[in-house]
């Protein structure tokens, strides 16, 4: 006769590798959960200051009157941590457009861990919407600009990029 044993449990050697690899799939998680995070926050401000570059490429379209102006820009310098939509009251026209600190609108702060790290003119660029049509002017004459942003804790950068037909886009 053969004793049958009927066991109705798990043995420790089973209980430790399955709490092991349950510990492990969770460490992997948070890891990547953390860095998600910081990549969301970059991705959140480069959408950001691409939607603020069509704000004033629509409040030039509406013809939206600042300071006695209806030409609308905005302004980037680097290394920065904040930018400027600001209305160019540059006259009698033609002139050439540009920031100064007395027509800026409004300032746009970026969160604390991101930065202007790059902009492909050097260290500052504008971007001016002069109605009707709008005429779109970069740095007064280029044809497209590119603004990089980056998180300073992680290193990993954005390019917001506009041209004069008037693409705006995050790659």
């Amino acid at each position: 006769m053969f004793l049958r044993i009927n066991n109705k449990g798990f043995t420790i050697v089973e209980m430790l590798v399955s709490v092991f690899i349950i510990a492990l799939l969770t460490a992997i998680f948070l890891a990547n959960y953390r860095s998600g995070g910081g990549n969301l926050e970059l991705k959140n401000a480069a959408q950001k200051m691409a939607s603020d570059i069509r704000l004033a490429q629509s409040y030039s379209l509406n013809g939206k009157r600042f300071l006695n102006s209806s030409d609308w820009g905005v302004y980037f310098n680097k290394p920065g941590n904040a930018y400027s939509l600001f209305a160019d009251t540059c006259s009698p026209k033609p002139c050439t457009p540009g920031w100064s600190a007395g027509e800026n609108y409004l300032t746009i702060p970026l969160p604390a861990n991101i930065e202007i790290s790059q902009i492909s003119s050097g260290n500052t660029a504008t971007v001016v919407f002069i109605p009707p049509d709008p005429d779109i002017l970069i740095n007064g004459s280029a044809s497209e600009a590119t603004i990089t942003l980056r998180n300073k804790k992680t290193s990993n950068t954005l390019i917001v990029h506009f041209n004069k037909l008037g693409l705006i886009e995050v790659e």
